[in-house]
């Protein structure tokens, strides 16, 4: 019996492929190696010209503490076929000789002065790998071009024509490698440096090919076996593979479970730890996930947990002595190329989250941060509509109409449609589109679209219905969900049938019944919809759920509730279960769906990657609110119906420019006058190390008319009429700064009859000055850091008005009373 000892972290090489370096200059090339130093690089994977020049890169290299995985090629005699390169017809089907006709004394030749050259000048390889995979048309002209598109097995080497080419040329390799291993074996430096075979394509039997190309390639099983029984094991420590899974639903933990499997059975297949019989430990040359996004800075959420989990794959065949070697592709662009390679994880100037992780050692207990550099900046809020008592009642929805401008729906038992120029342009005239129903439908209350989606010509209505209500009975009402559709994009619909209900009937003084407040268009064929049964008020048995239907076909019937673990209960009458949170968005970027939360202080943001369990991305709100409640007995503002669109299309398929909307009620006022508010938030993925996370805008607004100057992080009904924006003062921290002194503001308004004065103070003092605390402004430095700006209190004497500017002379408003601290510019 072989008995395994524990993996230490200096068995397992992990490094990083350098594209082509001999084609970068000198300065390149060490400016490469700078980065590498910076990011504790020890090994990576190139190819070096057989001359000086090689010789000394290799040797800056070493002295950056930095070893060489060195790929190198067979030699081939002048008169040797060559195959063309034709990027027209067959590109990334690269030119070069058939394998067949490697000529081992002439290799051996080449590798003895290169060795010689490493020996006389101290260089210690990290390993020498033979070739580049010789398994796949690519990069060995042995395969026709074009072939057949197809897979051989080990039985096509023996008996297909092109099959039987192709073993030759393996054969031929076979030989090449006993050239290589004489050379190794008697080197000063470096008889001891494992060599590799040439890593292969992880090519499963019987499969096909990702593509639809007529690009052949030869199955890793048969390759290795093949191999294998012409002496391969006789002459190599390890086996050389490239693995590239599909980099499909990052996160999702069924498709990861596939990647796994795949991984498992068909690349470790010919892995086996040292000693064993059956093979050799396998080196993973190339490995790696593509991220085209090239924006700057870098986005690279999906990568970085796709790298995380490629990582869980490795740790577990290295502790089973399988896996000796892992080396990601690629730090770098080919120097040549005009554009950036997909595959690197050096760009704009630095090491993105993926790379980080991809470049640690493998024994590290890392996980992918992918929200470490978000910022989040929230500007400054809309009224859009308002005051009403009949909108904003539910999420804000809108879509892109023919023409270019946009139809948002907003609804108070009435839902409206409201056209603009962008999505938040919506204070012209409504049209209501849906009313109550008549007395004793299941609309009889009232009809609220709360979601729409574009499909063609066809806009499908997810539609919130209540009957039964008897709202002063706290807030009773049984509450449904229909379909609807509709053919001009929104002003007439039809309703085709309920989708979802709940279990309770209704019941004197409850909420029951189930409902839905948004819908999220998933990326695997399902349209989610988060619910809430029995009104989510646990007092009367209410919680949170999810159900879906798919896309291809949203009507009623169609409709699942999740329950006890899967998709088991129909929508209509079904049961469900609880989850631990909701979506409002899908969110391009990540690819996550994305919600809104409660948390201390205002709203913050939770994603999930299965559409069922969220976490929250934030350590402190998005922006802050007052704990407004519902009876309005507290009389606090009080916010609700949040939910996000894209800035650009008003969809809620996000990118990085988001829109907020939610409904919003003043300090002390109640439902009858409810308002629309948007608000822009930008999301930065550059965040510097120490500079806050969230960033909420403070302004400042005049009305001349009254004389009222007002700084607010909050809605200003009357913005930009009875109200002009006189400036934007900057960001308030929506939670202080562990690592510095903070105050904290609050927006205060005075108790005394006649002129109303608002003031910004620190917390605690407005309430001992006959001022009423209206809400936390949030909070500025104590002293001035980088990207702040001095905040200062200032009073006009002519107008009994409190304000705020970021200048000492007040704007030549008033005059300074104080400063305040320091807010963000930025």
């Amino acid at each position: 019996m072989l008995l395994l000892g524990p993996v230490r972290a200096q068995d397992i090489v992990v490094g990083v492929n350098v594209v082509n370096p001999m084609r970068a200059s000198v300065a390149d090339q060490n400016a490469v190696f700078s980065q590498l130093e910076a990011a504790h690089v020890h090994v990576i994977r190139c190819g070096i010209s057989n001359d000086d020049k090689g010789i000394d890169y290799a040797k800056r290299a070493k002295a950056k503490g930095i070893r060489i995985l060195l790929g190198v090629g067979a030699e081939y005699s002048p008169n040797a076929p060559t195959r063309p390169y034709q990027p027209d017809k067959f590109p990334a089907m690269w030119s070069g000789h058939p394998l067949a006709y490697a000529d081992p004394e002439l290799s051996k030749t080449f590798y003895q002065k290169l060795f010689d050259a490493l020996d006389a000048n101290g260089i210690v390889l990290a390993g020498i790998e033979l070739g580049n995979e010789v398994n796949w048309a690519a990069f060995n002209p042995e395969f026709p071009l074009p072939g057949e598109g197809k897979i051989l097995s080990l039985a096509d080497l023996s008996h297909d024509p092109e099959g039987k080419q192709i073993a030759k040329g393996l054969l031929q390799y076979v030989k090449v490698m006993a050239a290589l291993k004489e050379v190794r074996d008697h080197s000063q430096l470096n008889r001891n440096t494992p060599l590799i075979s040439a890593g292969m394509v992880t090519a499963p039997d019987g499969g096909k090919l990702y593509n639809n190309k007529r690009e052949d390639m030869v199955s890793l099983s048969a390759t290795m076996t093949f191999l294998r029984a012409n002496g391969l094991d006789a002459l190599v420590d390890g086996y050389g593979i490239h693995t590239y899974p599909s980099s499909d639903h990052p996160g999702d933990p069924v498709v990861a479970a596939r990647r796994t499997e795949r991984f498992e059975s068909v690349d470790l297949a010919p892995c086996r730890a040292a000693g064993q019989s059956g093979g050799k430990p396998c080196w993973v040359t190339e490995w790696g996930f593509p991220n085209k996004d090239f924006s700057c800075p870098p986005k690279d959420f999906a990568r970085a947990l796709l790298v995380q989990e490629m990582r869980a794959n490795f740790g577990k065949a290295a502790a089973e002595h399988r896996l000796a070697a892992i080396s990601y592709f690629a730090w770098n662009s080919d120097p040549w190329s005009k554009q950036p390679d997909a595959d690197s994880v050096y760009r704009c100037g630095e090491l993105t989250e993926a790379g980080k992780l991809a470049v640690a050692p493998l024994t590290d207990v890392q996980k992918a941060d992918p929200y470490a550099k978000l910022r989040f900046r929230v500007g400054v809020p809309l009224v859009a509509r308002g005051p009403a008592p009949n909108i904003a009642d539910s999420s804000f929805t809108a879509i892109q109409l023919p023409n270019d401008k946009f139809r948002g729906f907003t609804a108070a038992g009435t839902t409206w449609a409201i056209d603009g120029n962008h999505p938040y342009d919506m204070g012209g005239a409504a049209v209501a589109i849906l009313k109550p129903g008549a007395s004793g439908s299941s609309d009889s209350c009232g009809q609220w679209i709360v979601h729409v989606e574009l499909e063609g010509k066809t806009l499908y209505g997810w539609n919130h219905n209540e009957t039964a209500c008897n709202y002063a009975k706290y807030g009773q009402t049984h509450a449904s969900m229909t379909m609807a559709r509709s053919s001009d994009y929104g002003l007439t619909w039809k309703i085709e049938g309920l989708i979802i209900t709940g279990t309770d009937p209704p019941h004197d003084s409850k909420m029951t019944g189930d409902s839905c407040g948004n819908v999220v268009r998933g990326q695997d064929g399902y349209y989610y919809a988060y619910c809430v049964h029995n009104g989510g008020h646990s007092w009367d048995g209410g919680y949170g759920f999810v159900a879906r239907a798919p896309i291809s076909d949203p009507r009623p019937g169609k409709w699942e509730k999740y329950f006890n673990g899967s998709w088991s209960e129909p929508g209509v009458g079904g049961k469900s279960s609880s989850i631990d949170g909701g979506g409002s968005d899908w969110w391009k970027t990540t690819g996550e769906t994305i919600g809104l939360n409660w948390v201390k202080g205002g709203m913050g943001l939770v994603v999930s990657q299965d559409h069922l369990h969220f976490t929250p991305i934030l350590s402190q709100p998005l922006f802050l609110t007052e704990p407004g409640d519902w009876s309005r007995k507290n009389g606090l503002e009080l916010v609700s119906y949040a939910d996000l669109v894209d800035a650009k299309t008003g969809l809620n398929q996000l990118d990085d420019h988001w829109l907020l909307a939610y409904m919003y009620l003043n300090p002390g006022e109640n439902f009858g006058k409810r308002y629309l508010i948007f608000r822009p938030v930008d999301v930065s993925w550059s965040r510097e190390p120490g500079e806050p996370e969230v960033g909420e805008m403070l302004t400042h607004w005049y009305d001349a008319a009254h004389h009222d100057h007002w700084a607010t992080i909050a809605p200003v009904p009357g913005n930009y009429s009875a109200y002009r924006l006189v400036a934007q003062l900057g960001y308030m921290m929506t939670a202080p700064d562990p690592s510095q002194p903070t105050v904290e503001l609050e927006e205060c308004l005075s108790k005394w009859p006649g002129h109303a004065d608002r003031i910004l103070i620190q917390q605690g003092v407005c309430e001992t000055q006959d001022y009423q605390r209206l809400r936390s402004a949030g909070f500025v430095y104590s002293s001035a850091q980088p990207n702040t700006q001095p905040l200062y209190r200032c009073y006009s004497d002519a107008e009994h008005s409190h304000f705020a500017s970021n200048r000492e002379d007040c704007n030549s408003m008033g005059k300074k009373e104080a400063l305040l601290g320091y807010d963000l510019k930025e």
